[in-house]
């Protein structure tokens, strides 16, 4: 005969069993392709009253399309896909700002995104994006942004991209702030 103490314990063990084993594969599971949307960069660029812009043409000048892991949580990304966000969420940035950006114009940027990590540390996890910003004479600027955000095993699956996506924002915003870039576009 079992006693009500042992089914009370049984119980016990089998929840916890469960509840471990969904943990670990919440922290098994990987988030598979990761390309950022440009409509989560709004606001970004500090305006510049009174100058009237020249058109620019911004150009995806990433050729790769290959498709790289990230080292954290099997995250992919393909760097031409994620410069095209890049050009697209700059493209929107200046056209709310008064400048006309068209297919073929005198002066073009040329945009490339050089390197994208992920890691997850002691306590965050931090991304950083680079990319490269080259003008039409050849000189070109390169631009950083790196952002972390806290993390515990309880938030591995649900937020693991969330500083790609403020790393992404900053990024956007330094290159369409920066003095070089707004005295190339006239602004």
């Amino acid at each position: 005969m079992i006693m009500p103490r042992q089914i009370t314990i049984n119980m016990f063990r089998t929840a916890l069993s469960i509840l471990f084993f969904g943990f670990f594969l919440q922290a098994c599971g990987g988030l598979g392709y990761y390309n950022p949307d440009p409509k989560i960069v709004n606001g970004v660029m500090i305006p510049t009253p009174g100058i009237k812009p020249a058109d620019i043409t911004i150009i995806n000048a990433q050729e790769s399309k290959e498709t790289h892991r990230l080292d954290f949580r099997e995250i992919e990304v393909n760097y031409h896909d994620f410069t095209q966000s890049l050009v697209k969420a700059i493209e929107t940035e200046l056209v709310k700002n008064n400048v006309n950006v068209v297919d073929a114009a005198n002066r073009s940027l040329h945009v490339s995104v050089e390197k994208i990590a992920m890691f997850h540390d002691a306590v965050n996890f931090r991304a950083i994006i680079k990319a490269k910003v080259q003008f039409d004479n050849g000189k070109y600027k390169m631009f950083t942004a790196t952002r972390a955000t806290y993390a515990s095993p309880f938030m591995q699956s649900t937020f693991p991209t969330k500083p790609l996506d403020a790393a992404f924002r900053d990024l956007v915003g330094k290159i369409v702030n920066d003095k070089t870039v707004k005295n190339y576009i006239q602004l």
